[in-house]
């Protein structure tokens, strides 16, 4: 720690030098504060999203993963956003990546306390909730539904409004294994994309399972 309070990373050697037959204690001290911080930033990287800051893929699915065996109900929710690429069209890619930063720190905080928001690539997002009653995952995703609604994408000049597909599985009613999961809330996102887009479905066998 400096004089001024600031933290910094050091490696400290120490031995023992014999000076006209004078034992001396000798130290070096090397400042490794900038190597330190590229490891952890490379560390960081390796489990988040560089601009949304979210999980990746790989994180979400090590932690979702997880979260299944320790578990006695995991809920899954695929969130893939409606007209993102006209956002990118109209406004420049500058404003896509900004609105896909203002997306994740909603989906980070409404997620918080629940289980993990992810960006799995592109305007794809994953989250897992953990233990919660059907009852109170539609509490969740009414809830989300009215944040994106109310809090849509600003800058000096526009305003860009948040529109998303919600498709929804369980565990164990839908699959006990992520990638069962995943596939069917995949399908029930695409009922959405398909019937008008801007809501959710949960996965029902009956309307999504095999023909």
């Amino acid at each position: 720690m400096t004089k001024s309070g600031q933290e910094r990373y050091v490696v400290i050697d120490g031995d023992f030098v014999d000076i006209d037959r004078t034992i001396h204690g000798m130290i070096i001290i090397r400042d490794v504060h900038s190597f330190k911080e590229a490891e952890q930033t490379i560390r960081f990287f390796a489990y988040h999203d560089p601009l949304t800051k979210l999980a990746n893929r790989r994180a979400f699915y090590e932690r979702a993963d997880h979260a299944l065996l320790d578990s006695a109900r995991l809920s899954l929710l695929i969130i893939d956003l409606d007209g993102f690429k006209a956002v990118n069209d109209t406004y420049g890619h500058q404003i896509g990546d900004h609105f896909l930063t203002h997306l994740g720190g909603l989906l980070e905080a409404s997620t918080r306390d629940v289980g993990l928001a992810s960006r799995v690539g592109g305007d794809e997002f994953y989250i897992y909730l953990v233990d919660l009653t059907e009852s109170d995952v539609l509490a969740f995703i009414h809830e989300l539904q009215m944040t994106l609604n109310q809090n849509p994408y600003h800058t000096s000049d526009v305003t860009i409004p948040i529109r998303a597909s919600i498709g929804v599985s369980h565990a164990p009613d839908h699959g006990t294994n992520l990638d069962t999961l995943i596939h069917k809330a995949d399908q029930a996102m695409y009922q959405i994309k398909q019937d008008g887009k801007n809501d959710y479905a949960i996965y029902d066998e009956a309307l999504h399972g095999p023909k």
